[in-house]
């Protein structure tokens, strides 16, 4: 076989990610063509999806040492960079690479990731899109697109898109001989739900586990999660049956659903999230028993975490070298008490002078954060990084700072210092890629200040917290439905009908659960209709017109028109208030 077949069977292995593959073959090309440039720099590029990060370097500076202008070395040295928690660095290589090779999904789709490390979300969202446009399958970056939706708080789009997760790599679906739930009235069938990620978002999300059955009418529940958080939440949800995702099991279900899919499928977003300020509920005994031992403890009690798991892709950019926490330490009157296990507690010798810190002795020894769970409550306050014990002090109930790096997940949104998912977590972010000391000094200025008053914990009400709710009319409200119906029939673009369905659901779903049917009812929405879509095209023609400067009888008789449908309408929204009783009434300063 010649070198340029080969070189092409490289490149249909690396795009279908078979990557050990991908680098036996480009070796084999790279060693019938020595020092060719080419094949040298997506040899490289192959080499930094095995991790070889040193060789692929080597490589591709040695390719553009012989061809300044090789994209595709460009890119292996920002996915190395990238790689290697330097998204800084990268941006550079990446940004040239698409410049010189703009095709180059693989550059472009490391760009936009990178560039959203740093905090440039705008930017990293227009090459995800330009990823999209270029290849409209591309898992990764439509998974990318699904998280900046639930970033900027479009859940319907968002938890759709979610879907692509699993073509991404980073997960592996469970073979479940079963049909997957699809969100239709589960009256009669039993249903199993299984994590599928870290521990932090199977906590998260154990708040909807009650939906299942409450509105949805499941009658029964499994639920298949880590070994590790059995004991932590079997006390804290209604679930019927548990089993450890990792072992086999028989139990007897109809249909599954995985557990990140719930809020699609029940249909979640900012205004119908369950916000209970506890439910996860720690053992009773265990608190008990760490009552004396927390109080026995002098000061102000910070109980702290700076590390994730490795495992998570962005855990280099969420967890907090411990040194950090100095600020904090330096605060006469607090204590500071470790509540990181394994990954971490290694920082807490070496810098045992700088940051003292209480250990606790037997933590979560027989079960992963059951005793954790049961200290909390005796501390004044949690500080975490963005991992498992930040959602867990969240969903116990105490007042939690959460460190957030600048480029943090979508669950934190941008511009507040609250969240919806947790009322006592307070949000502190960094402002600059990889910068935690002014992070520490904002929280430490607010510790300063709740040492003497309490209150100074809770987080401040955001000012995008909450759409505002306003009640209006009932009138108003079908007069509103019947505009986005005319809207969704005669507007094209895919973005602006997106927004018309989305707010169309919404107020429906008002209607639906507060508004009897009625036979008059019906009629009086139909002819709400008729006017609408008359007025409607009145108004286009008379747009029409006004761009011709066309005033003439015509134009004059469509403003007449308009006025008297104007006149109908009003007065069929106030029929429809007084069929159902509404409270407000829309008046007139004017006679008809």
């Amino acid at each position: 076989m010649n070198p340029d077949q080969i070189l092409a069977e490289a490149r249909q292995l690396l795009s279908a990610n078979r990557n050990a593959e991908c680098v036996a073959k480009y070796e084999q090309v790279v060693r019938m063509v020595p020092d060719h440039p080419l094949p040298e720099a997506e040899l490289a590029l192959a080499l930094t999806q095995v991790d070889r990060l040193d060789d692929a370097e080597a490589l591709a500076r040695k390719a553009l040492s012989a061809a300044p202008g090789l994209g595709v070395a460009e890119a292996a040295l920002g996915i190395a960079a990238s790689n290697r928690a330097r998204p800084d660095l990268a941006i550079p290589h990446l940004e040239r690479a698409v410049q010189l090779a703009p095709d180059l999904i693989i550059a472009r789709q490391m760009l936009g990731l990178s560039l959203a490390y740093v905090g440039r979300q705008r930017e990293a969202t227009a090459c995800y899109e330009m990823v999209c446009l270029l290849q409209p399958s591309h898992p990764n970056a439509r998974f990318s697109m699904a998280m900046r939706s639930l970033f900027e708080r479009d859940y319907a789009t968002g938890w759709r898109e979610y879907e692509w997760r699993w073509l991404t790599n980073q997960l592996s679906r469970p073979d479940i001989p079963r049909p997957r739930w699809d969100g239709r009235d589960l009256t009669g069938l039993s249903i199993l739900v299984h994590t599928e990620q870290g521990i932090g978002d199977a906590v998260q999300l154990a708040r909807l586990l009650p939906l299942i059955k409450s509105q949805k009418n499941a009658s029964r529940l499994v639920f298949a999660c880590q070994k590790a958080i059995h004991k932590l939440l079997e006390k804290s949800v209604d679930v019927d049956e548990w089993f450890p995702i990792d072992e086999p099991a028989s139990i007897t279900f109809e249909t599954f659903t995985p557990m990140l899919a719930l809020p699609a499928l029940l249909e979640i977003n900012e205004h119908n999230l369950p916000k209970p300020a506890q439910y996860v509920k720690p053992d009773p005994a265990r608190v008990a028993k760490w009552k004396p031992i927390i109080d026995g403890i002098p000061g102000f009690k910070i109980g702290i975490g700076w590390q994730g798991s490795p495992t998570y892709l962005g855990d280099s950019f969420r967890s907090i070298p411990l040194k950090h926490f100095g600020a904090i330490a330096k605060i006469p009157g607090v204590t500071l008490v470790s509540l990181q296990k394994l990954n971490g507690v290694e920082q807490i010798e070496s810098l045992k002078s700088e940051v003292p810190i209480v250990t606790l002795d037997g933590l979560d020894a027989d079960a992963a954060f059951v005793d954790t769970a049961a200290v909390l409550p005796h501390l004044d306050l949690t500080i975490a990084c963005d991992s498992a014990l930040g959602h867990i002090a969240g969903a116990v109930g105490v007042p939690v700072f959460t460190a957030l790096a600048i480029g943090h997940d979508w669950r934190w949104q941008a511009d507040r210092e609250d969240t919806p998912w947790y009322p006592r977590t307070r949000l502190f972010r960094q402002t600059a890629f990889n910068e935690w000391p002014d992070v520490f000094e904002r929280m430490a200025a607010v510790i300063r200040e709740a040492m003497v008053n309490r209150a100074a914990l809770a987080p401040p009400r955001s000012l995008v917290a909450e759409s505002p709710r306003v009640e209006v009319q009932v009138g108003e409200l079908f007069d509103k439905i019947s505009i986005l119906e005319i809207k969704a029939k005669r507007i094209t673009d895919p973005k602006r009908l997106e927004n018309v369905y989305r707010e169309m659901k919404e107020l429906m779903q008002v209607r639906d659960k507060l508004v009897p049917a009625s036979t008059t009812l019906d009629e009086l929405v139909v002819q709400l209709d008729e006017v609408n879509l008359a007025i409607w095209d009145n108004e286009e023609r008379m747009r029409a017109w006004a761009k011709a400067e066309d005033f003439g009888a015509d134009y004059v008789a469509g403003a007449r028109s308009i006025a008297k449908n104007n006149d109908r309408r009003a007065a069929i929204k106030r029929q429809i208030n007084e069929l159902l009783g509404s409270r407000l009434v829309e008046e007139k300063s004017y006679q008809s």
